[in-house]
């Protein structure tokens, strides 16, 4: 009887102090990933990264009209620090075109092989920046919607570019 209220006893402190090893993303679904992330030719030098299922949200108003609608989803973002900026590359403003920033993503193998190329608004990008000089991480989200989890599983190269008109 002492031996199983022993037992008991020290299984209950091992799971509660497993617990509160564990990461704050693992808790929520988080899964740590491995990818390489690059900015153009630039090792971005990641120094954490995980895919997490988060919500998004989005609305418009037309003052015009004075009328709005939202929507909400859910997808898969890809999140990291790094203390590295992103390459922007400049292209030409185009009357009737989309002129706004994107963000062009390669996904490559671990071939080196180009498995596909997405280039997305960037305003499915958040990111925060550290106000410190001394530290100077920034922490990315990048919402992956409409992005095949097969392609995310094949990939271990990710090249990121900001494309900005001019």
């Amino acid at each position: 009887m002492k031996r199983t209220l022993f037992f008991l006893f020290v299984a209950g402190i091992i799971s509660i102090s497993s617990l509160h090893a564990q990461q704050l993303y693992a808790g929520m679904g988080g899964i740590k990933t491995h990818f390489q992330i690059y900015s153009d030719t630039t090792n971005l030098e990641v120094t954490d990264q995980i895919l997490i299922k988060q919500a998004e949200k989005k609305s418009y108003l037309d003052a015009v009209y004075q009328a709005g609608y939202g929507y909400g989803y859910e997808s898969y973002h890809l999140e990291f620090v790094t203390n590295k900026a992103l390459i922007v590359e400049n292209f030409k403003k185009r009357a009737g075109r989309d002129n706004e920033k994107k963000i062009k993503m390669i996904f490559i193998d671990a071939n080196h092989k180009e498995l596909a190329t997405v280039t997305r608004p960037f305003s499915s990008t958040n990111s925060t920046s550290s106000s410190q000089p001394d530290n100077n991480c920034t922490f990315y989200s990048i919402d992956l919607i409409n992005i095949p989890l097969l392609l995310l599983d094949k990939t271990a190269t990710i090249n990121l570019i900001a494309l900005e008109a001019i």
